[in-house]
């Protein structure tokens, strides 16, 4: 994979790149105003960039198109990639970033205006995200037919699809009516149900149309070490990042309180000035 689509690959990583450097360097420039919009655009490219290439890989892997042998690329570095099917997903998966973003910040604010703002992205979001998942039914019928068979024959697959529906028909509606937290939750639901069908119809392969986890996988002593290293790691990791959550929770909610007193009560006259 690192091979055949080095090209969208590298596009992932220096996406993720920019997007982490951009937020720091507009945290350090709070004083001059055209610098923060700057870094304000670098940070809203690159966050596209990402979820768009990251989209491209995976529509890739999913069709017969990654072949590498002897560490060359046999339909060369663009071909692998640039085709109908690979784009499509890239644009589903950007489009499902953003609607999953855009759900989630409904309940992160109070401001009624500002929740309208981004009801009305996650409405078009989604509404470009479910054109693109019929999209992709349409072009898979000549560039990954493996891929819609596994999705239209499988009965697993048929069933977590039915659920997908039903929980974006939820979000909608809940959007519609602004009831956020089920839209959130619905939504949630929706991208999930999305990405667990794509790994059943994707089974066993994880690089189609040669490479399956079978026939990939480390020995089984690797893997038990893996497993054990993984489940140790877990016993920090997690507890450390559920703290991590509480803090900027914690901070955010008193930023936002200080914020919204009067500056009367914010600020006293030498402080304002």
């Amino acid at each position: 994979m690192s091979v055949g689509l080095a090209v969208p690959i590298f596009l992932v990583l220096l996406g993720i790149v920019f997007r982490g450097s951009s937020y720091v360097f507009r945290a350090y420039f709070a004083g001059d105003v055209r610098t923060q919009l700057y870094w304000g655009k670098v940070f809203s490219i690159s966050s596209s960039i990402t979820p768009l290439f990251l989209g491209i890989v995976i529509g890739a892997i999913s069709g017969d198109a990654v072949l590498v042998d002897d560490g060359r690329s046999e339909n060369g570095f663009l071909s692998t990639w640039l085709q109908p099917f690979p784009l499509i997903v890239g644009l589903l998966a950007l489009s499902l970033f953003a609607y999953l973003s855009a759900c989630y910040l409904t309940v992160e604010t109070d401001d009624s205006e500002l929740q309208g703002d981004f009801r009305k992205r996650a409405l078009f979001s989604g509404f470009v995200s479910v054109v693109a998942a019929f999209s992709t039914y349409l072009v898979a019928e000549n560039s990954a037919q493996r891929i819609l068979d596994g999705l239209s024959r499988s009965p697993d697959c048929l069933l977590i699809e039915v659920g997908a529906a039903i929980a974006t028909l939820v979000a909608f509606q809940a959007l519609w009516s602004r009831s956020y937290p089920r839209a959130r939750i619905a939504a949630a639901a929706q991208v999930g149900l999305i990405v667990i069908g794509w790994g059943f119809a994707q089974y066993p392969y994880v690089i189609r149309p040669e490479l399956t986890i079978f026939n990939g996988a480390s020995p089984p002593n690797i893997l038990m070490e893996m497993e054990i290293a993984i489940a140790l790691g877990a016993v920090i990791l997690i507890p450390s990042l559920i703290l991590l959550l509480l803090i900027f929770k914690r901070d955010g909610k008193s930023i936002s309180a200080s914020v919204d007193k009067p500056v009367s009560e914010a600020f006293t006259g030498g402080e304002l000035l």
